[in-house]
């Protein structure tokens, strides 16, 4: 006979003291008695009742084939981004795959299922108001100093917070302490107890957390924008915030501050501007599926002429030759043309596209021979960088020894 007593520390006290008995008096009958339990609860059975298995998270091998067998067919990045939430959590795995075919896979975080969520924070109601708010506070933070945390939280609470109000945590291995950082115990704690917050509650924290950022611009504007209200300033900060993160490499954080700006915007004609200023981003290190999301939002609002032939110049700088036929390369190249006069920069950029094209995939001679044509009008310095790149895209075979002898002339 097998005996399962699941979420052991849920179990009223009588039931508790059956499965005692029992376990005292069935060592030597054919009977196996398995109870589980979540980890940081005190056991309420006697060391001599039972023998304790510590149940270590699953290794990326084992993780691999719980996900193989529940969805066989994830992509490699929705993989990768699943391992890396769950870290070894056989519920948070299965839990997850579920919600992943349904997110958007641009998400910077997987949404979890209310099991889930539940899972992660059902201990939370049992610490006192001033842990929890620390907890929420700490969620929200994107670092994790401590004395910021405790900052912020006697901002959030209007009391102080210390070390004290964090023991009751701790003890329940919801967090721990190194040094002068807090550090949860499982990544997905930070999710859950985001998830769970109400949203005035989540905002006030977020407000707290602004409050204390005073010398840290780039990150009191992140927070600042959590609100979700539409405010000009707070978007031109976030703006100002993506310029620096790019001229950092930041090039993700870039894409991110750039749409929550595009999302606080107030005029149509800015927020417009910052998608598509975000889909420039989002090409460089090549992102095709972000870049299309990101023009397809900007194209649902009314765009300027020079807007608009932005927004066809990054969608065809995308497409490397994989969805297009010639008509593609010589729309860009008419569209390069038009805009040669007012956007000289900007008509270069799409007739670079059109080239690309050309490169990628076989539009005709036909189509090369304008896209050169394009070139040679627009820039009359045969010894200009854009010249020699868009001819050798655009006719390697052709203008092959063109470029050479003049890419070496410019040594």
């Amino acid at each position: 006979m097998l005996v399962l007593a699941d979420d052991v520390q849920w179990l009223d006290d009588a039931t508790v003291s059956i499965l005692a008995f029992m376990a005292r008096r069935v060592g030597t009958e054919p009977v196996v008695m398995v109870g589980a339990a979540r980890d940081g609860y005190r056991s309420r059975l006697n060391p001599d009742e039972m023998t304790t298995v510590l149940l270590e998270p699953l290794s990326d091998d084992e993780a691999t084939v719980l996900l193989a067998d529940r969805v066989p067919h994830l992509r490699p990045t929705a993989h990768r981004r699943l391992l890396a939430a769950a870290a070894g959590n056989p519920l948070a795995l299965t839990e997850l795959s579920s919600a992943v075919g349904a997110a958007d896979p641009q998400l910077a975080e997987i949404p979890l299922t209310e099991r889930l969520e539940r899972a992660f924070t059902d201990r939370l109601r049992m610490l006192p108001e001033a842990t929890r708010s620390l907890l929420q506070v700490a969620a929200l933070d994107d670092a994790s100093s401590l004395p910021e945390i405790y900052c912020a939280t006697g901002v959030f609470t209007g009391a102080a917070v210390g070390a004290a109000d964090l023991e009751p945590a701790v003890r329940a291995r919801l967090v721990e302490v190194v040094g002068t950082e807090l550090r949860f115990g499982h990544p997905l704690m930070r999710s859950a107890i985001e998830q769970a917050m109400a949203a005035d509650v989540r905002h006030a924290a977020h407000a707290a957390l602004a409050a204390v950022l005073e010398g840290q611009p780039d990150r009191q504007v992140r927070h600042r924008a959590a609100t979700g209200t539409p405010d000009e300033s707070v978007a031109v900060a976030l703006q100002d915030a993506a310029r620096r993160a790019a001229r950092r490499g930041g090039i993700a954080a870039a894409v991110t501050a750039l749409e929550q700006a595009a999302a606080l915007s107030e005029d149509v004609g800015r927020r417009a501007e910052r998608l598509l200023l975000a889909a420039d981003f989002a090409a460089e290190p090549g992102r095709p599926e972000t870049v299309t999301r990101l023009l397809d939002r900007a194209l649902t609002g009314r765009l300027s002429r020079q807007q608009h032939a932005r927004a066809v110049w990054l969608r065809g700088a995308c497409d490397e030759g994989l969805h297009s036929h010639s008509s593609g390369a010589l729309s860009l190249t008419a569209l390069a043309q038009e805009m040669a006069a007012e956007e000289p920069v900007l008509a270069l950029r799409i007739l670079w596209s059109a080239a690309q094209l050309c490169f990628w995939s076989d539009p005709g001679p036909e189509v090369r021979r304008e896209v050169l044509a394009a070139v040679e009008r627009m820039v009359t310095d045969e010894l200009d960088p854009w010249r020699l790149a868009i001819c050798a895209y655009a006719a390697p075979i052709e203008r092959g020894a063109y470029v050479l002898n003049r890419a070496r002339a410019a040594e």
